[in-house]
């Protein structure tokens, strides 16, 4: 009797045969259930990697720039929002009324100071929010009494316009200290959740 010759199969390795039920056994990254990255900080890290690291990020960016580095980073902010209030003033004379450009002046003076603001906390913040609010004001006042009255308007009028000069420079003080109380105590809830989820 001739034995019936039968197709040989190659035996498959060891590294072929993987059971479905352990997806992630050879893989050493974890699923994508468990990311501790949420959307939105793909750039910015995760929130809540370590107690403090609020604090941590903000000792880092410190001692990264420096004392000048600080300095000059805070005089740059405060001369972009004078470039803007300038640039309203500048512009609306050419398109309205003094008086009209003087209200848009004071409308658009808080509304820049607190944008610029809300940039530097994030990014930034060096300073507490009245600090803040204290340097910005410090840096408009000086330059309008040093430059814009004595170079380019040649009088120390607009000192005594309420609506052109005092009011504007309150409304910016108020809106920089607002916009970085805000942005302060979101951090600090934030913190305080992280703090939270790493106890449990």
């Amino acid at each position: 009797m001739i034995p019936r010759m039968l197709p040989q199969i190659p035996a498959r390795s060891n590294n072929q045969i993987q059971p479905r039920t352990q997806p992630h056994q050879y893989s050493k990254r974890p699923p994508a259930h468990f990311s501790t990255t949420r959307r939105g900080d793909l750039f910015r890290g995760p929130l809540c990697a370590s107690k403090g690291s609020f604090h941590l990020r903000e000792d880092k960016t410190m001692t990264e720039f420096g004392r000048v580095g600080r300095a000059a980073i805070i005089a740059a902010h405060g001369i972009v929002g004078w470039a803007f209030c300038g640039a309203i003033i500048g512009i609306g004379r050419q398109i309205f009324s003094i008086q009209a450009t003087l209200v848009v002046h004071a409308i658009g003076a808080p509304v820049g100071f607190a944008l610029l603001s809300l940039f530097y906390f994030r990014k930034f913040g060096f300073t507490s929010p009245i600090q803040t609010a204290l340097l910005f004001v410090s840096i408009v006042v000086g330059l309008d009494l040093f430059l814009v009255a004595p170079v380019f308007e040649k009088s120390f009028a607009m000192f005594a316009s309420v609506l052109g000069t005092w009011i504007p420079f309150a409304l910016i003080f108020a809106a920089t200290y607002v916009t970085g109380s805000h942005t302060a105590k979101r951090k600090r809830i934030t913190a305080e959740d992280c703090q939270r989820k790493d106890g449990n």
